[in-house]
This record gives structure tokens, C-alpha cells and sequence, in this order.
């Protein structure tokens, strides 16, 4: 069940792709935070620049909270595959991250 809801989702995702829904809890969550709106939209821009199987799993771990053997069963793949992709994905983000930090400046 969780992963035709998931599919679901991914597919909602592609087909609406400048639409980032956010519930309710979410923005009371970002209320509380003092955020750099800049930042956000500029994460928000990059998460939109990954491939599908990267979104997924930066959205399942980050957004949903799943752990990572959880995420691997719901995408159906290793553990392993899931951290290392993981790994990868969020050092390219902080890599773009900091050059459009540094481009604005």
C-alpha cells in the first residue's frame, strides 16, 4: 500500500513539477523556524534539478521521516544503494547550495 502511494505522489510530482505542496503542519513547522526565504526557494530549485530516484529518497528521509532500510523497501532496492545514493545526492546539494550562496553575494 505505502508504495502505490508513494508512486503516486512521485508521479503527481512529475506532472505538476513547479507545485511544491505543503501541509499544514509543515508550514507551521517553517513559521517557527526564522528561515531565509531566498534559501528555501533556492533548495526547493535545486531538489526540482535531481532525478526521480534522488528526489524520492530526499523526500522519503528528510520530508516523511523514513529511515533508510525503510526507504530501501518502499523504492525496492539495498540499503546500501539508498545511503550511497543518500551520500551522493546531499553533497551535490551543498555543493550547489554554496555556489548560488556565493553567486548572490
Amino acid at each position: 500500500m505505502k508504495q502505490i502511494v508513494i508512486h503516486a505522489a512521485i508521479d503527481y510530482i512529475r506532472k505538476h513539477r513547479k507545485v511544491t505542496p505543503i501541509m499544514h503542519e509543515q508550514m507551521e513547522a517553517i513559521a517557527d523556524k526564522p528561515v531565509d526565504l531566498d534559501q528555501q526557494i533556492d533548495l526547493y530549485n535545486l531538489l526540482d534539478e535531481l532525478d526521480e530516484k534522488q528526489k524520492s529518497i530526499i523526500i522519503l528521509k528528510y520530508f516523511e521521516g523514513y529511515r533508510d532500510r525503510e526507504i530501501a523497501n518502499i523504492i525496492g532496492c539495498p540499503e546500501g544503494t539508498v545511503k550511497s545514493t543518500l551520500h551522493r545526492t546531499l553533497l551535490r546539494l551543498r555543493q550547489k547550495f554554496q555556489k548560488e550562496d556565493c553567486a548572490n553575494e
